[in-house]
């Protein structure tokens, strides 16, 4: 679950247009309290019988380390040890990310703030009120410009 991301070589490059478009990485943390649009493919239910037909996405809000340090690490000391590699995202009961959604963006103010990581219940309750783990670009910055053309 740590540092849990991929870079993928395309056979060919895209071509931008008003539709595909890169995205910045953020290289700087972002506040407490912050608005983030999470997006996705995945289930919408947990264990859910088929995938979307359109892009799912949900406005959450970034959580402070020291909440994640008091909610979510304590059941795993081996997270606490990268606590500052996680952005922590809560969303609403019923939303967030799910099985499928592995590797997704997490944007703030137009810039690429996270990839989706692990959701803590996702064996059970995708959407609980838990907050979803989302592995930070500020923190992985580096090697993501080192590994990229």
């Amino acid at each position: 679950m740590l540092n849990d991301l991929a870079l993928l070589k395309l056979v060919k490059p895209l071509t931008f247009n008003g539709r595909i478009k890169p995205i910045p990485l953020s290289e700087e943390d972002i506040p407490e309290n912050s608005n983030v649009v999470i997006s996705g493919w995945g289930l919408q239910v947990s264990n859910g019988p088929k995938l979307p037909v359109a892009l799912q996405f949900v406005n959450v809000k970034s959580l402070s380390t020291d909440y994640y340090q008091k909610h979510i690490v304590p059941w795993n000391i081996i997270i606490w040890r990268q606590k500052d590699s996680i952005l922590c995202l809560s969303h609403p009961v019923g939303e967030g990310s799910c099985q499928g959604d592995s590797g997704g963006p997490a944007v703030h103010n137009g810039r690429l703030v996270g990839f989706t990581g692990f959701v803590t219940e996702i064996l059970t309750t995708c959407g609980s009120h838990r907050p979803d783990s989302y592995a930070k670009t500020s923190y992985h910055a580096d090697w993501i410009k080192k590994n990229t053309l």
